[in-house]
């Protein structure tokens, strides 16, 4: 852990990178005017050493008061992120954080877009524990306008996230037993037929059911997706 002094925010930052440099370094950019006044963390997983302190160099240079989480190999982005969510929710106890990997530019307004939509929703809905800004909606625009109040579930990959402590220790126990079950081996080798099978049967236990009319190529099962994900 290379620890740094802090700015005082209820709101922390996650910044999860592996062996994309290139990737990370706009990633950080486009994050770094908007997290100025937020405690930021860099969670560095690798396969190439020389690939993680070209992540840190990164970091030190847009997001100087960033600590760091130096990862020993390659846990795997799903073991990361598991591990970076429970760091910062449930060890650090921030109230809420905002989970973003190395693949995706933010535009310049997200962080504070993303607050004041959680704020929000937490002051209409009772059972909001995450939002984010890249979401596929086939609503037509004049059926998106209309709709701009309602919250609906939706069934794509996270990214970008905010998310609220009550929402991931609901969840915490599971996502664990997911790590210690599924992903302590070389990332690469996990099981994917056996997560799904697994996610299924959580899903069966908690009376969740399929979304109806979400469907887009590459997520045709909903276990299968997050087992492939993970």
């Amino acid at each position: 852990i290379r620890d740094r002094e802090q700015p005082k925010n209820k709101t922390a930052v996650a910044l999860v990178g592996c062996d994309r440099p290139d990737y990370y370094e706009k990633v950080v950019q486009s994050l770094a005017h908007q997290v100025k006044s937020h405690p930021v963390y860099a969670f560095l997983d690798f396969k190439d050493r020389a690939s993680q302190e070209a992540h840190i160099r990164i970091t030190e240079q847009y997001i100087p008061h960033a600590a760091m989480y130096l990862r020993n190999g390659n846990w795997g982005c799903g073991r990361n992120i598991v591990h970076a969510r429970d760091t910062l929710l449930n060890i650090l106890g921030f109230e809420q954080a905002f989970v973003f990997e190395d693949d995706l530019i933010v535009s310049k307004d997200y962080i504070i877009l993303m607050e004041r939509l959680m704020a929000w929703a937490t002051e209409n809905y009772c059972n909001v524990g995450a939002d984010q800004g890249w979401n596929p909606c086939l609503h037509r625009a004049k059926d998106k306008e209309a709709r701009l109040g309602v919250v609906e579930a939706t069934q794509c990959n996270w990214w970008g996230y905010l998310i609220r402590r009550e929402a991931w220790m609901a969840i915490r126990d599971r996502m664990m037993e997911l790590c210690d079950k599924f992903l302590m081996c070389d990332y690469a080798e996990r099981h994917i037929p056996a997560i799904t099978s697994w996610m299924k049967d959580w899903r069966v236990e908690h009376g969740m059911k399929q979304i109806p009319g979400i469907q887009y190529p590459g997520h045709i099962d909903y276990a299968e997706d997050m087992a492939r994900h993970w």
